[in-house]
């Protein structure tokens, strides 16, 4: 009877039952393995391009959001309030406490109010004043503004995003690529 591996005199690769070990079981050679590990670096930076870019649009279209939702606030304050458009955005925000009022109006959330949101600043700029008057002498019962602008620029640029916003209140969202952004610049697509 044979031994089940072969007598002690056998090598056991050159044996007849072991044969098929040798072809089945060796490693993988230093060329294999950096073959995988190229072929994963690659898969992994065309993702990492891909999340990036999909992270720069992200904060994008939360720009224009945010743009969209201040224009409505200041809509809503110009209303209800009867001062005119606010003059910052902290009058747009939450109270410190108690009821909102003009100075707070709980309109938009703090971190809009704060200036800053998914990687954009938001800055914000009151128009001109106009006072009411009453017959021929100036009588300032009222200075509010009429108009505002509000501009939203990538806090890091190139990183947290590309273009730049502009609203005003004739509530058109207008972009910039590079370059100052304005009234002139053209629209975005509703």
């Amino acid at each position: 009877m044979r031994e089940p591996f072969g007598s002690a005199t056998e090598n056991f690769f050159t044996s007849g039952r072991a044969c098929s070990c040798r072809v089945h079981c060796r490693g993988a050679t230093v060329v294999e393995v950096l073959t995988a590990v190229s072929i994963l670096l690659a898969l992994a930076a065309v993702a990492a391009d891909w999340i990036w870019q999909a992270r720069l649009r992200h904060n994008e279209a939360a720009a224009v959001v945010s743009l969209r939702i201040i224009s409505a606030a200041e809509q809503i304050y110009f209303r209800t309030y009867d001062v005119g458009y606010s003059g910052t955005l902290r009058a747009l925000g939450p109270p410190d406490s108690g009821l909102p009022s003009a100075l707070a109006a709980d309109l938009i959330p703090a971190a809009l109010a704060a200036g800053e949101s998914n990687g954009y600043q938001f800055i914000y700029a009151p128009g001109a004043l106009v006072t009411v008057s009453a017959g021929t002498a100036p009588v300032k019962k009222r200075v509010r503004p009429v108009v505002y602008s509000l501009t939203a620029v990538p806090a890091r640029p190139k990183l947290s995003g590309v273009r730049s916003y502009y609203i005003d209140e004739s509530a058109l969202i207008r972009f910039a690529l590079s370059g100052p952004v304005g009234p002139l610049s053209p629209l975005i697509s509703p």
